[in-house]
C-alpha cells in the first residue's frame, strides 16, 4: 500500500526506526545537519497515510518559517490534502487555541495580539505616562522606541523572561545578567510594568507572554475544555523541544494523555536559548518514560568538519558520535586562524590608512589594528571564495558570540562594497555605542528630534524620570533647542538635587557647545568621545567590562570609519545603509548577500563557508556566562558550515586564563593552522613588488 511504499524511500535506518515509532512519549536526539525538519515532514505525511486525520495532528515549531517549510514538505510527501493540521509557534498555536473557546471564556471579548515591537513601544508608553502624565505623545514613544534601543527594551525583555520563568522582576534581571543597581530601579521598573498592564486592558490588547499564561490558566482550571483539546490531537508534535520553557512544557504535561502521543525532537548539545527560558532538564524529567530514538548522520558537513563538531561536543551532553553522510566524506581541514606575532601591528597602520593618533592608550590602539587586520583576511577570503572560486555571496557567514564583535567586519564590507545581511535583534544604528554617537550627531542636523535627545539623556540616568520629562519640555518649546541647553543655567539648576546628575550633564552641554564649531563629522564625534562618552557610558550600560572594552573600540572604529564622510548628511546616509541589511524578523537570508550573524540567530542554518570570529576565552565562552552553554553555542556555530570553517582567534580581543579554551579541544590532527599576519605581510609585499615593477617598466 501507500504507507509501505513510502517507508521504501527512506535509506536511513535510525530515522525509519523514528518515523515507526508509536510509542505513547517519544523523544528524538537529533544531532545537527541529521535532516529532523524532514524527518518531522515524514513523520507527519506517515501519519497521514495510514489513516489519521489532519486535524488530529498538532505540530508546535520555534519558528513560522520552520513550520511553513515543514507543512510545504508533508504536502509534497502526503500527496493528498493536509488542511485542517493545527501548526506554528507556541503563541500561534496558543493563540488559535484561545479562539476557539473565547465564547465560553471570554464571554466573546475580542483581543488583538501585539506584536514584540509594539508590545515595547506600548511599555515606552507606559513609562512616559508615569512620567509626563497628559504630555505623554504616544507617536513619540513610538519614534523613540523604533528608532533608537532605549531602556525599555532592556525592561522588557526583563519582562518577558520574568513570565517565561515565573520569577519575580528583580530575579529575572538577575538571572538575565541586568541587575538593577537599587532598590528604587526595582520599583521603578514595577511601576512601568503595572502601567503597561492597565494600558493592555484599556486597549483590548494581550502580549505573546499574556498568550502562554492564558493557555496554561484555561488547561488548569478547566478540566472539560482540557479534555475537549487533548482528545482533538491525537499526535503533538514539538520541534526544538531543548528550547521550550517552563510554560511550554506545561502545556505539553497538560494535555499529553493515555489516549494520544507526544513525539518530540531535540538535541540537548544544542540547548542555547535559556535566557529565554529554555529548560531542558525539566522537558527530559517529564520525558523520563519516553522511548529514545537517535539521528546520528550528518547530512551538513564534509567529513573534516564532523570530526571538529565530535570532538567540541559539549560535556554534558548525551554521548553521541555523529557520522559524515557517504557522500560527504573527505573535504579540507577546518582553520584555526590566528595572529602570530601580535607586536607587528604597527607596520599595518598606514597599510589601512589608520589615523589613530586620538586613542590615547597604546594597547587600544593595538586592539583597533588587530580587529582590523582580522576583518581585512575575512573581506580577502570572501573575494577569493566569490571571484577565485565561484562560490555566491549568500554562501558565506560570519558568526559571533556578540554582536557587537561584529562591527568591524561590517564597516569593512560597505567600504568594499561587498553585499551583506546582518540578523541580529537590533539594528547597527540601535546598539551601543553606534546609536549614542548617531543620535548625537543627529541633533546638529535636527536640533527638535526629541526621540535624539531622549537617547543621549539616557546616557544621564538608567530609566529617566521627572527630571528627564523637565528638560525634554525646555528643549520642546525652544527653537534653538542646543543653544537652549548650552547656554541656560536654569535647566542644570532644576536637577541640582543630584551632584551627580549636574556633572554628568556639564560634560554633555559641553561636549555639545564644542562640537558646535566642527564641520567634519570625525571632529565632532571625538569630541563627544573624549569629553562625555568615554566616561558616562561604563556607569549607564548594563554590561561587562569586557564588553565595554568592546564598545569603546567599536566607538574608535566608527570615527575611523566617519572620516570617510565630509557632512553629517552622507555619513548618516551609509549608516541607513548599514542599517538596510540588517534582518531583525524571521525570514530565510537574502539571495546575493554574505551573512553575518550572531550564532543564536544563526541555528537552524547553514553555509558552504563559514567564519566563527571572538573564538577566545573571555568572549567564546563569555566570561560571565553559563560554561555549559557556551560550550554548546561553539558546538553550534562549529556545526553550521557545509564545506570550509574558519575558527578566528579574534586578535586584540586578549584571552582570560581562568576560562576553558574551548578550540584547544579540538585535535591538532583535525585542523590547519592559518596565520592573519603573515597572509596580509605577503599581499604587502606582493604590491610593493608590484608597484616597483610598474615603476621600472615606466
Amino acid at each position: 500500500d501507500e504507507a509501505k511504499q513510502f517507508l521504501v524511500t527512506i535509506d536511513d535506518y535510525e530515522k525509519l526506526n523514528a518515523l515507526l515509532s508509536n510509542a505513547r512519549k517519544s523523544l528524538v536526539i537529533a544531532g545537527p545537519g541529521s535532516g529532523k525538519t524532514d524527518l518531522i515532514a515524514r513523520k507527519i505525511a506517515f501519519l497521514l497515510l495510514t489513516g489519521v486525520k489532519p486535524s488530529e495532528i498538532l505540530l508546535v515549531t520555534f519558528t513560522r518559517q520552520a513550520a511553513d517549510e515543514m507543512i510545504e514538505r508533508v504536502r509534497k510527501y502526503a500527496n493528498r490534502p493536509i488542511e485542517g493540521i493545527t501548526y506554528g509557534t507556541f503563541h500561534h498555536v496558543f493563540n488559535v487555541i484561545l479562539n476557539w473557546f473565547k465564547e465560553q471564556i471570554f464571554q466573546g471579548y475580542d483581543w488583538k495580539i501585539l506584536e514584540e515591537e509594539n508590545a515595547k513601544i506600548l511599555m515606552e508608553h507606559a513609562k512616559s505616562k508615569l512620567y509626563d502624565g497628559e504630555k505623554s505623545d504616544l507617536q513619540l514613544d513610538l519614534e523613540r522606541v523604533s528608532k533608537y534601543n532605549t531602556q525599555t527594551e532592556i525592561l522588557y525583555k526583563i519582562y518577558s523572561y520574568a513570565r517565561n520563568t515565573i520569577n519575580s522582576i528583580a530575579n529575572a534581571a538577575r538571572i538575565a545578567k541586568r541587575e538593577f543597581r537599587t532598590r528604587s530601579e526595582i520599583l521603578e521598573a514595577n511601576s512601568i510594568i503595572e502601567k503597561y498592564e492597565e494600558l493592555k486592558k484599556e486597549e483590548f490588547v494581550k502580549d505573546f507572554d499574556d498568550i502562554l499564561l492564558e493557555m496554561i490558566k484555561l488547561l488548569s482550571n478547566n478540566a472539560s475544555l482540557r479534555k475537549v483539546i487533548a482528545d482533538k490531537f491525537k499526535w503533538i508534535i514539538i520541534d526544538e523541544f531543548q528550547d521550550t520553557n517552563i510554560i511550554q512544557l506545561r502545556f505539553a504535561e497538560l494535555i499529553s494523555t493515555e489516549k494520544n502521543h507526544l513525539f518530540v525532537i531535540a538535541d540537548d548539545a544544542q540547548s542555547i536559548y535559556s535566557f529565554r527560558g529554555g529548560n531542558f532538564d525539566a522537558g527530559v524529567h517529564f520525558l523520563k518514560d519516553a522511548e529514545i530514538y537517535m539521528i546520528r548522520t550528518n547530512y551538513r558537513s564534509r567529513e573534516s568538519i564532523v570530526k571538529v563538531i565530535n570532538s567540541v561536543l559539549p560535556s554534558s551532553a548525551i554521548p553521541k558520535t555523529l557520522r559524515a553522510a557517504s557522500n560527504k566524506m573527505g573535504g579540507d581541514k577546518p582553520y584555526i586562524a590566528a595572529v602570530r606575532n601580535e607586536g607587528v601591528w604597527q607596520k599595518f597602520v598606514d597599510y589601512f590608512g589608520l589615523d589613530n593618533e586620538n586613542i590615547k592608550d597604546e594597547e587600544d590602539r593595538k586592539d583597533q589594528v588587530l580587529r582590523r587586520l582580522e576583518a581585512e583576511f575575512i573581506l580577502r577570503k570572501i573575494i577569493e571564495y566569490t571571484k577565485v572560486k565561484g562560490l555566491k555571496y549568500e554562501d558565506i557567514a560570519v558568526l559571533y558570540r556578540s554582536a557587537y564583535l561584529s562591527t568591524d567586519i561590517e564597516l569593512v564590507l560597505e567600504k568594499n562594497n561587498i553585499p551583506f545581511e546582518v540578523h541580529d535583534s537590533k539594528k547597527f544604528s540601535q546598539e551601543p555605542p553606534i546609536c549614542h554617537m548617531v543620535a548625537f550627531l543627529n541633533l546638529f542636523i535636527e536640533p527638535t528630534d526629541i526621540p535624539s535627545w531622549y537617547q543621549i539623556f539616557s546616557l544621564i540616568k538608567p530609566y529617566g524620570g521627572s527630571e528627564k520629562a523637565g528638560i525634554i519640555d525646555s528643549i520642546r518649546q525652544s527653537q534653538r533647542p542646543i543653544e537652549t541647553f548650552i547656554k541656560s543655567n536654569e535647566i542644570l539648576d532644576s536637577l541640582g538635587k543630584s551632584q551627580d546628575v549636574l556633572i554628568r550633564l556639564r560634560r554633555l552641554r559641553e561636549a555639545f557647545k564644542r562640537a558646535q564649531g566642527y564641520v567634519p563629522p570625525y571632529k565632532q564625534l571625538e569630541i563627544f568621545f573624549e569629553v562625555f562618552y568615554k566616561e558616562e557610558c561604563k556607569y549607564v550600560l548594563s554590561v561587562t567590562e569586557q564588553e565595554i572594552n568592546q564598545i569603546m573600540i567599536t566607538a574608535m572604529e566608527f570615527i575611523e570609519f566617519a572620516k570617510n564622510y565630509k557632512t553629517i548628511g552622507e555619513l548618516l546616509k551609509a549608516v541607513a545603509k548599514i542599517d538596510s541589511a540588517f534582518v531583525v524578523e524571521e525570514k530565510e537570508p537574502e539571495k546575493g548577500r554574505v551573512v553575518l550573524s550572531t550564532i543564536h540567530q544563526a541555528k537552524g542554518l547553514e553555509w558552504k563557508v563559514v567564519f566563527l570570529i571572538g573564538a577566545v576565552p573571555g568572549h567564546l565562552p563569555l566570561s560571565k556566562g553559563d560554561p555549559e552553554e557556551e560550550e554548546r553555542l561553539f558546538y553550534v556555530a562549529v556545526s553550521r558550515a557545509k564545506e570550509w570553517l574558519y575558527i578566528m582567534r579574534s586578535p586584540g580581543l586578549g584571552k582570560s586564563s581562568s576560562i576553558e579554551d574551548l578550540v584547544e579541544k579540538i585535535p591538532d590532527e583535525f585542523v590547519s593552522m592559518i596565520y592573519i599576519d603573515d597572509f596580509l605581510e605577503k599581499e604587502i609585499k606582493k604590491k610593493q613588488d608590484c608597484g616597483k615593477a610598474n615603476q621600472q617598466s615606466g
